[in-house]
């Protein structure tokens, strides 16, 4: 009976502890969903969830746009290059820097 118990505890913890990470979106991703009539919160959120980047050519955004994606939507993909840009450039920073302050703690080498 205890490892009846012990096997169920253990199954809910593993359940509990897995992670789904929605896979990254594509530019055909964004099309059908504005195809599908999303709005532009919808389709945004939805790129923030899957925190998915995008290097967008002219090529591409002239696709985009000739899909009935609006410039809201195609303004935040653009952005989304240049947020993981900063985040890496601080990442590099903390992690090249002497002593770095992290959750109000200073940590140094």
């Amino acid at each position: 009976m205890k490892s009846l118990w012990f096997l169920s505890f253990l199954a809910l913890l593993t359940v509990g502890c897995a992670t789904t990470r929605q896979p990254a979106l594509t530019n055909g991703d964004i099309i059908s969903m504005t195809t599908a009539g999303m709005s532009d919160a919808e389709i945004i959120h939805r790129v923030e969830a899957s925190r998915s980047v995008f290097y967008l050519s002219t090529g591409e955004v002239a696709n985009l746009r000739q899909a009935g994606v609006s410039d809201g939507v195609i303004a935040y993909l653009r952005e989304t290059a240049k947020r993981f840009a900063a985040s890496e450039k601080r990442r590099s920073e903390i992690e090249n820097d002497e002593w770095h302050q992290r959750y109000g703690l200073w940590y140094g080498r």
